[in-house]
């Protein structure tokens, strides 16, 4: 069958609500079709549709920073059609993602080398607001409204990562060594200044110990004085006599091994000489015969202690033997 004329088919064309349809006739734009049904004559007339949902387009850019650290930045772009600019979006634009992207890389390559990797970090939000403001102004002639440009993530090498982990292990360590060397310092000083404290509490016990025991040797020699008729030098040495007594029984009642040889005490003059002597582990002067003393010996020194002893009762056995032999020869002498 032959036509004398082009013919035509009377269509309709769906276009969804989320959705905007670009009517051409014969390749020329028509107009802009809305959500719903819209009559077209087909093949004359053809529907492109384009969305006006928002859509995410996440752009990953490797760049270096100040202090020469490489980083990778990925940053969230959320972007949409408007609905009125739909005819420049589907006419002017070849591939928005790609574009996009390229914006956003000369972008953040812009900012990033001017930051050390510290500042870049805490600057995401100048970066964030810089790369939206340059898409604003770079897209908007094309129908792209941007809603929203994200920095979600700053990438760096592993090598990297490990050493800044040290970095910061390694401040941290050291905060924390300042920390206890200040702790340990106010332990020193308290424990210093308590035992001063302490010291100075003691000397003011003793103090007064030793004002009470001077107030209590007064009160006695006056007392006696009053009731016996002693002089003072006589209740001294009763004193004395009966302190000494009582050291020696501290000795017999202590649990640590000691010596204890007897002292002949006839005066104060001796006792006084006796309660030195008691203090010192080992005598350092023999003394003569017949005269005794007491010693006080720990375990080091009690063989030393014995050795002495024995010498002493040896010395004493050949002084009696060559007495008894001198009296022998004079009687010999005297019968001769």
């Amino acid at each position: 069958v032959k036509l004398d004329r082009p013919m035509s088919v009377l269509c309709l064309a769906c276009v969804n609500q989320s959705e905007r349809g670009i009517l051409q006739s014969c390749g020329k734009f028509s107009r802009i079709l809305d959500p719903g049904f819209s009559c077209i004559c087909w093949p004359w007339q053809t529907v492109s549709k384009v969305s006006m949902k928002v859509t995410q387009l996440d752009v990953h850019t490797k760049t270096k920073t100040k202090d020469n650290v490489t980083v990778t930045v990925t940053c969230a772009v959320q972007y949409a059609v408007n609905p009125q600019q739909s005819e420049s979006f589907y006419f002017k634009l070849c591939n928005p993602k790609m574009q996009i992207s390229a914006y956003v890389d000369d972008c953040v390559r812009s900012h990033i080398p001017s930051m050390t990797l510290d500042e870049a970090f805490e600057a995401k939000e100048t970066l964030v607001d810089a790369v939206k403001l340059k898409l604003h102004e770079s897209m908007k002639d094309y129908g792209i409204i941007v809603h929203q440009a994200l920095v979600t993530d700053m990438n760096l090498e592993k090598s990297v990562t490990q050493a800044m982990n040290k970095i910061n292990a390694a401040r941290r360590e050291r905060e924390a060594a300042i920390e206890i060397a200040e702790a340990n310092k106010i332990l020193l000083v308290r424990a210093a200044e308590a035992d001063a404290e302490a010291k100075y509490l003691n000397g003011k016990g003793i103090a007064l110990m030793r004002e009470a025991i001077s107030n209590g040797f007064k009160s006695s020699i006056q007392t006696m004085q009053e009731s016996c008729g002693l002089e003072p030098n006589e209740v001294v040495e009763m004193m004395l006599v009966t302190q000494y007594m009582d050291v020696l029984k501290d000795f017999a009642r202590s649990e640590r091994p000691c010596l204890v040889v007897p002292f002949a005490v006839n005066s104060s003059k001796q006792i006084d000489l006796a309660t030195t002597e008691i203090e010192l582990p080992m005598p350092e002067t023999r003394s003569d015969l017949g005269e005794r003393k007491v010693v006080v010996l720990n375990d080091s020194t009690i063989e030393a202690a014995l050795e002495e002893v024995s010498q002493l009762h040896l010395s004493t056995l050949l002084a009696k033997d060559q007495n008894e032999e001198e009296l022998r020869v004079d009687r010999e002498e005297c019968m001769a």
